[in-house]
């Protein structure tokens, strides 16, 4: 039985090819997006869930209030809370520490190579996580200081087929470590990503290191409880611990911590915590980018109901006739069910197609290593499963029970064919497709016009034209007079300059007691030298700059404009901050955007003297001949420091990396935006053929009496063009919603303006002009006497 439905279901689509092709191709498109995006889901809510211990590992984060300032929520502590942690609290069976991964270059016999994620970590880490070790010992790898575990593709980089366990690496030009494991990569969907491990034993053997609670907060710290603990008996003793570590101390200046634990499950997409870890997942982009997939296959299943009930009467004879030897309802329902079904079989074979073709653009996206068919094959079939019966039954369901209710007596005497009014709802659902589509375009236009503004907007300072030269070795640091010096004789170069940071990428913070302070406040810092200030062209509006002509100056400091008001200090010049000594105000810096346009201006100063060293050197070159220019800045570099290869980029680039997530966000709603409106224009298209050929003979009648083909075009688009106003009508509120929600995550941002939904209705009206143009065409030329003897 079940064989003869698919038959007939078959037969009926070789019968109706240009829409059996125009359904299966919407239906493809929308069933790729769908599948692709549920796996996605499925495994970024799979991050960290290949640990053993994943039930009993938390991460520790500090919530930071002062009596001046809002509130904070830090992923980072200082590196003394852990140990403390696991001495104090019985439940804690063990810790482990993360320094920040970043970029260094490891050296192995002569030759040197980039290693993107070099992390210290405690010797713990290969009991709490499950990072399984090839070669080495897991109990001992990481215990005594200068040794290194690397990855097994960090290990094929440096030593190739070699067994790299005994070998020594030279870190950064500094420090030799010996390596004692190799550690298989970290999976994909592990939120602790890292290339290199060296043992966090080292800091402790590092000057000008705090590794106490006095501290810098630099570090992610995860317990390991006992199985069976309640974590919330220990959360209640949380804060008499903080009290006697701590905030006994820290009350004394304003200041109060607060002790909190959050699930590892939590930590990749529900983590409430600032200053996290570099791969972070976004929740709220999941749900967006899901829920748009999800109506765009909506559009698609619509697509499929308005066809096919727009057919209706092509099916009524075959129904009628049917129904008189005998089929019942049931069985019609079946077979037509039976005929989605089989289109949403036909479709997943395209969409498994599209979705290898975009794959790459897809993971491009949304930023990740997504491997679609590397996932679980239970799963992925689980999700192909449910998503064609999803489709074949919401798309087959209503036009199989509204085809299977004609009467047959009222078929075969032709009353159905001749009933007159308008088809309500396949205009709703249309009307509901161009609404998708429309608050799609309208977002696009909105995050392009925001990115443009963000790239565009005065950011206080000269950002043009400069290259910034890491200084990552304590030789280079140590030398960076001597690299000042052969870089100004470079051709090109106009300037150079030194800082411990760069602006337009944020500062990091200190307690500081300004004049007239009982207690300290959180400033921004940043270390420069005598020339940074002219090289960016910051703006002095109230004392001087730093100069070489007055010795004080080495611990003198300047201050924002931000600051001064914050303080409320009308004659900042002369005032006096307290930290390590007191230090003289002697001028004030023009506002200008240390960090990203999603915050606001924060409270600055700058200083001449950095905590060790200067890390960057920043070089003002001229625009012309780029290339050959920083070809001579690498010579310059390894005339001075020989060993060592040189790592630098351009400031503006730099910035420009603060709204990568946007630039994403914006491409990936133009495609998502251009699959609509190709789905929604198939559907469009169908529907006008359908139309042409209903009104074939009131169209030959038009044009006996004198119509041109313009009138035949305003015939056929007359209906849908006011379906696209209404469209527009009711997605205007909803998109100016929804994108003013995302706008108020800058600081800094654009209106949303009428021109942007008149542009959006134009581009609408045209693109349906441009769907039954053809159709309209077609209709015109056709003979006004072969379409008087249509039936």
């Amino acid at each position: 039985m079940l064989k003869n439905y698919f038959i007939i279901a078959y037969r009926n689509l070789l019968r109706n090819k240009t829409f059996s092709l125009i359904n299966i191709f919407g239906l493809a498109l929308g069933m790729a997006l769908s599948i692709l995006m549920f796996m996605y889901v499925y495994y970024e809510l799979g991050y960290d869930s290949f640990h053993e211990n994943k039930q009993e590992i938390y991460r520790v984060v500090l919530k930071m209030e002062s009596k001046e300032g809002d509130p904070e929520i830090a992923a980072i502590t200082n590196a003394g809370v852990g140990p403390s942690m696991l001495k104090e609290f019985a439940e804690v069976k063990n810790i482990v520490r993360f320094s920040d991964p970043v970029n260094g270059y490891f050296k192995s016999k002569d030759k040197s190579y980039k290693v993107d994620k070099v992390t210290y970590a405690d010797s713990s880490i290969f009991n709490v996580f499950s990072f399984p070790l090839i070669n080495g010992n897991s109990e001992t790898a990481l215990i005594e200081p200068y040794t290194a575990v690397i990855t097994e593709k960090t290990a094929r980089k440096i030593f190739g087929n070699s067994n790299p366990i005994g070998e020594t690496i030279r870190y950064n030009n500094n420090d030799d470590y010996l390596v004692t494991g190799v550690v298989e990569d970290p999976p994909a969907n592990s939120s602790l990503q890292f290339d290199a491990l060296l043992s966090f034993t080292t800091l402790y053997e590092k000057p000008n290191v705090f590794l106490g609670w006095d501290g810098g907060y630099n570090y992610y710290t995860f317990v390991l409880l006992n199985k069976n603990s309640s974590v919330e008996n220990l959360k209640a003793r949380f804060p008499e611990f903080m009290e006697e570590q701590i905030n006994r101390e820290y009350r004394d200046v304003g200041w109060f911590v607060t002790l909190m634990i959050e699930p590892l499950k939590d930590v990749h997409l529900h983590s409430i915590a600032e200053y996290d870890l570099p791969n972070k997942g976004d929740l709220g982009r999941i749900y967006i980018f899901a829920s748009i997939a999800l109506f765009i296959l909506l559009i698609a299943c619509i697509n499929f109901i308005n066809l096919s009930t727009a057919r209706a009467m092509k099916r009524a004879r075959e129904v009628g006739l049917r129904k008189v030897v005998g089929a019942s309802k049931g069985q019609l329902v079946r077979q037509f069910i039976g005929e989605s079904v089989l289109i949403s079989v036909v479709s997943l074979l395209f969409a498994l197609l599209f979705i290898e073709i975009i794959q790459g653009k897809f993971n491009e996206l949304i930023s990740s290593d997504f491997e679609f068919f590397g996932q679980s094959g239970f799963v992925l079939l689980l999700s192909l499963i449910i998503v064609t019966l999803f489709v074949g039954f919401v798309a087959g369901s209503f036009p199989a029970f509204y085809i299977s209710g004609f009467q047959p007596v009222a078929i075969l005497k032709g009353y159905f064919s001749t009933k007159k009014g308008k088809p309500v709802l396949r205009n709703i659902l249309v009307t509901f497709q161009f609404f998708i589509s429309v608050v799609l375009i309208i977002s696009t236009i909105v995050i392009i016009y925001q990115l443009n503004f963000l790239n565009n907007k005065s950011l206080g300072f000269d950002k043009n034209d400069v290259v910034l030269v890491e200084l990552n070795s304590k030789t280079s640091m140590q030398k960076v007079g001597v690299l000042k010096n052969e870089f100004r004789n470079v051709p090109g170069v106009k300037g150079v300059a030194a800082s411990t940071s760069f602006p337009g990428v944020g500062l990091t913070m200190n307690g500081y007691f300004p004049e007239g302070s009982e207690h300290s406040i959180m400033i921004h810092v940043m270390d420069v030298d005598f020339d940074y200030l002219d090289l960016l062209k910051l703006d002095i509006v109230e004392g001087r700059n730093f100069s070489q002509d007055f010795g004080t100056d080495s611990t003198a400091y300047l201050i924002n404009e931000t600051l001064a008001k914050q303080l409320n200090w009308e004659n900042p010049v002369g005032k006096y901050i307290r930290r390590d000594g007191k230090h003289k105000v002697i001028g004030v810096v023009k506002d200008f955007y240390f960090s990203s346009l999603h915050e606001k201006i924060g409270p600055l100063l700058i200083t001449l003297k950095p905590w060790d060293y200067y890390y960057y050197l920043s070089l003002k070159i001229n625009p012309g001949n780029r290339e050959a220019t920083l070809e001579a800045i690498e010579e310059a570099w390894n005339k001075v420091v020989r060993d060592e290869a040189i790592n630098y980029y351009f400031l503006d680039a730099s910035i420009r990396d603060n709204y990568q997530g946007e630039r994403q966000t914006a491409q990936a709603f133009i495609w998502l935006a251009v699959i609509s409106i190709i789905i929604a224009c198939l559907g469009l298209y169908g529907q006008a053929a359908y139309s042409a050929e209903q009104r074939t003979k009131e169209i030959g009648i038009r044009k006996i009496m004198g119509a041109t083909s313009q009138n035949i075009l305003s015939i056929l688009s007359g209906n849908f063009a006011k379906i696209i106003v209404i469209a527009n009508l009711i997605a205007w509120p909803v998109a100016w919603y929804f994108m003013g929600k995302w706008l108020q995550e800058f600081a800094f941002h654009i209106n949303i303006t009428w021109w942007i939904f008149a542009i959006t209705l134009g581009l609408s009206l045209i693109i349906t002009a441009l769907t039954i143009f053809s159709q309209a065409i077609k209709a015109s030329r056709g003979n006004p006497v072969d379409a008087l003897k249509y039936e």
